[in-house]
């Protein structure tokens, strides 16, 4: 998420901490999970995300790529949208 959203290399702890563990309507084991990898010799944290939580960090994200992902998202609920239409289909 972090990298397709192209932002700075050098900030992924500070983005992660404001973003996703501490966020206050993020949970983690629900909406993410963390775990160790090495990178270079150094043990740091990488973190799983729901595809739910992955949108919703793209719809507040602040970049071009973020602007690509909100509208992916808006897209992809309009043809949902249609094909029920269409389809005389209900959400339940």
């Amino acid at each position: 998420m972090y990298e397709f959203l192209e932002l700075a290399k050098g900030q992924f702890s500070r983005w992660a901490k404001t973003n996703i563990t501490e966020n206050p309507f993020a949970e983690n084991g629900v909406d993410y999970e963390g775990f160790d990898i090495d990178v270079e010799g150094n043990k740091t944290v990488d973190y799983r995300l729901t595809a739910n939580f992955a949108k919703k960090l793209s719809m507040q994200g602040k970049t071009e790529r973020a602007e690509q992902a909100r509208d992916s998202i808006i897209k992809s609920g309009s043809l949902f949208m249609r094909y029920i239409n269409n389809n005389n289909s209900y959400i339940v």
